[in-house]
């Protein structure tokens, strides 16, 4: 990793190969249907940790909703049950502040993969050192710096939608237009 694709920082590692091989079979332990290329010693031993990069980014969402709100109510006679829906327009603003969002920078692993090991500890970030890699794998990153900040854009303006509509609580479905 040298030139453009050295990073300046990384959290290293802080499970070895054997904690991470008795995890692996203490997980697989009882599991009568798991697959015996799971289960092999020659593959257990190939187990390896990867570094993957992820750029960090900040950034400011203005969010101004338009949202559709329902309130049902429904009774009934001896004859007859009823359901009234009133819809209601809604309209919520906000401005938010998002700090160290991380984009995985590299397309070989898929992305609902690598958005599930989140959220990190940016309190164990160190200085970039070569000899972190020693003994694991590493990828480089293969999307452009552009790219991925317009990604933690999209993260940013969905998370701050999904803040305002979480805020919204007298309504039976909200549903931003």
């Amino acid at each position: 990793l040298k030139g453009k694709f050295n990073p300046s920082k990384i959290i290293p590692f802080k499970t070895t190969k054997d904690d991470a091989i008795k995890a692996f079979k203490a997980y697989n332990k009882g599991k009568l249907f798991m697959p015996d290329e799971f289960t092999n010693p020659i593959n257990i031993q190939k187990i390896s940790g990867i570094y993957i990069p992820f750029f960090i980014y900040d950034c400011d969402v203005e969010s101004d909703l338009d949202i559709i709100g329902t309130r049902v109510h429904r009774w009934s006679t001896a004859s007859y049950r009823y359901t009234k829906t009133d819809f209601y327009k809604l309209k919520r603003c906000a401005s938010v502040h998002f700090e160290n969002i991380p984009v995985d920078g590299a397309t070989k692993f898929p992305d609902d993969i690598m958005n599930s090991i989140e959220p990190f500890n940016y309190d164990e970030l160190q200085d970039f050192s070569p000899s972190y890699l020693t003994g694991f794998l590493s990828e480089r990153f293969d999307i452009d710096k552009n790219q991925l900040f317009e990604i933690a854009k999209v993260r940013a303006s969905q998370s701050t939608e999904q803040a305002v509509l979480s805020q919204i609580t007298s309504y039976v479905t909200k549903t931003i237009e």
